[in-house]
């Protein structure tokens, strides 16, 4: 279903996000190849994938976003680490 709708959805511009079940490199291929950029969720149960996220964060180069509001009397911090250069990630993985 993710396919289909990949497939007939204008994706120039956009950032695609899709939850876990969507987390295979059939659909990331279909998002790359329109030169879309991309957020999928990845779980746990993906072990190898899972551990090479984590070791992209931990010793890539992120580059972080910080934003704090006083909202509705509490101060809410969000942050957002990026990664450009993937360096821990082998693409050979089976995921």
């Amino acid at each position: 279903m993710i396919l289909e709708l990949l497939n007939i959805l204008s994706l120039k511009h956009t950032v695609v996000t899709i939850d876990a079940m969507g987390c295979q490199k059939e659909i990331a291929l279909v998002i790359v190849k329109e030169n879309t950029d991309y957020i999928l969720t990845v779980k746990e149960s993906q072990k190898q994938l899972h551990q090479d996220i984590k070791d992209e964060f931990r010793f890539g180069k992120t580059i972080t976003f910080f934003i704090s509001q006083d909202l509705h009397g509490r101060i809410e911090t969000r942050t957002c680490s990026v990664l450009n250069n993937l360096k821990y990630i082998d693409p050979s993985n089976k995921w």
